[in-house]
């Protein structure tokens, strides 16, 4: 895995040891930040079921000032905390040990701009948590949300205050990006 722009283009970053990380693929990270590219610089972003944390380390690469890692699994945190020292950008991140359920049902700081969050496939709380994402203030108004998730789990068009703005697909991948609107706005 390479960072493909910003001030770490082209540099590697320590692959996972075993199976307990889906990586994303270069494709979907490529067209995660075609999407997202006008919004990075100085942004806030989240890296939720965070994995090897390639996402954010590609945001911070690419100009967003903070970005925040959570994952679960002690491994994923460990290899991101040696992935960010490798690049040097470990003065503008966080990361957290905890699952991603517990994180937004919990959620106490500033809303994050951009939220990039790729759970499990078959994890059951996917449609609860992205409702919290939005309730919780974990993304501000107009902020962007993008669920990686699997093509044959069609995600609803409007879940709480978050609204689909589009979905891609990419094989048994499928991207679906909403932004959060508060009561009273349309998504014109």
């Amino acid at each position: 895995m390479r960072i493909s722009g910003g001030s770490a283009k082209g540099r590697s970053l320590a692959k996972p040891k075993g199976d307990h990380v889906r990586p994303t693929s270069a494709k979907v990270r490529e067209a995660v930040f075609n999407i997202i590219r006008p919004h990075l610089e100085g942004a806030k972003f989240l890296d939720l079921c965070a994995g090897t944390g390639a996402m954010g380390m590609e945001a911070l690469s690419q100009g967003v000032a903070h970005a925040a890692f959570v994952d679960s699994d002690s491994r994923s945190a460990r290899l991101i905390k040696d992935n960010l020292a490798r690049l040097e950008l470990e003065t503008s991140a966080r990361i957290v040990t905890v699952g991603a359920l517990d994180f937004v049902k919990n959620f106490r700081g500033e809303p994050f701009d951009i939220v990039y969050f790729d759970p499990p496939y078959a994890m059951e709380e996917l449609e609860q948590i992205i409702m919290l994402i939005g309730e919780k203030g974990v993304l501000k108004s107009g902020g962007a949300l993008l669920v990686e998730h699997a093509s044959k789990r069609p995600l609803a068009d409007e879940m709480g205050r978050l609204g689909l703005k589009k979905s891609y697909r990419y094989g048994d991948t499928s991207l679906s990006y909403y932004i959060r609107i508060e009561e009273g706005e349309t998504d014109a």
